[in-house]
């Protein structure tokens, strides 16, 4: 038997057991995030930047973006963790910012690279290092040893992994259609069930 093996329905359901406990709280954090995104757009329309003035902004409006994955990483493995997250929790790990950011980069680049190559290494490269921000928050590692480990806790199960993105896409969908609201409790839901999933796999390991 596969030490690694995993139930995706149990995942799922710890994940909206969690979920459901803080979504007023999820609520609050995504629509700060959509008020940003929503005051960022209009800024950037306005004022008519210049190839200068849009990279700066550009670069300003990924910086952020960094940001939220961070926060989002953090609260989740919180919130496995039986943890009660507030407004500091979404901070509280922007020390591993520089470490979070460059592993994103070398992540992007080799999934995109691998997109590139007929799609399917891309997607088993995106399967494979998923993990690495959770390792950065969670065991303080560097950029590369996170991928690395990321790397080692997927090992023999890419096809569990790639069933298990699948439902969490499909249940998103679901969520999209309950008029947006329910793409809250479905968010929240697959980003905990996501977190616990990387609990399982280094318990297992």
């Amino acid at each position: 038997m596969n030490r690694n093996a995993f139930s995706a329905g149990e995942l799922f359901k710890i994940g909206w057991t969690k979920a459901k406990r803080f979504l007023v709280y999820f609520f609050c954090l995504f629509l700060l995030i959509f008020a940003i995104n929503v005051f960022l757009s209009i800024f950037r329309n306005r004022l008519g930047l210049s190839n200068n003035g849009l990279f700066i902004f550009n670069a300003l409006s990924c910086l952020i973006d960094l940001v939220v994955g961070l926060g989002l990483t953090k609260v989740t493995l919180d919130i496995c963790d039986e943890k009660i997250p507030n407004a500091a929790s979404f901070f509280s790990s922007i020390d591993f910012f520089l470490n979070y950011s460059v592993g994103f980069i070398l992540f992007s680049l080799m999934t995109t690279l691998g997109m590139l190559l007929f799609i399917v290494p891309g997607i088993v490269l995106l399967l494979k290092f998923q993990f690495f921000a959770f390792f950065i928050i969670d065991k303080k590692l560097g950029p590369i040893e996170a991928l690395k480990e990321s790397s080692r806790i997927t090992q023999g199960i890419k096809l569990e992994l790639l069933g298990f993105a699948i439902l969490m896409g499909l249940i998103n969908i679901l969520g999209a259609l309950a008029f947006g609201v329910g793409l809250i409790a479905s968010i929240s839901t697959t980003l905990i069930a996501h977190a616990a999933l990387y609990r399982k796999l280094t318990s297992n390991s």
